[in-house]
């Protein structure tokens, strides 16, 4: 599989918990499979890394301290003017 089509599978998977997961850092685990109350359940971080996971690109359920630090991730430069990132240095499934 190529590295574009291993983010176009990242992206595609991440499509199916949009509007579903409660936010939550303490059950942040539980972003693809239910806690007991019949919820899904994740936090910013914990919804890329576990979709990434899913779809067998895995780095670990990292907060945003660790996939800054990460040595498995790498650092895109994208200018952003007024709060809104150059789309051009962008990729499909590249985290923001």
């Amino acid at each position: 599989m190529t590295a574009h089509e291993r983010r176009a599978a990242g992206a595609a998977k991440y499509e199916t918990i949009i509007g579903r997961n409660q936010y939550s850092q303490p059950l942040r685990d539980y972003c693809y499979r239910k806690y007991d109350d019949g919820y899904y359940y994740s936090d910013c971080s914990s919804s890329i890394s576990l979709t990434y996971d899913e779809v067998g690109e895995g780095f670990g359920n990292l907060n945003t301290a660790g996939i800054y630090q990460s040595t498995k991730l790498t650092t895109v430069d994208a200018t952003i003017a007024n709060g809104v990132p150059d789309a051009a240095a962008l990729r499909v499934g590249d985290m923001l």
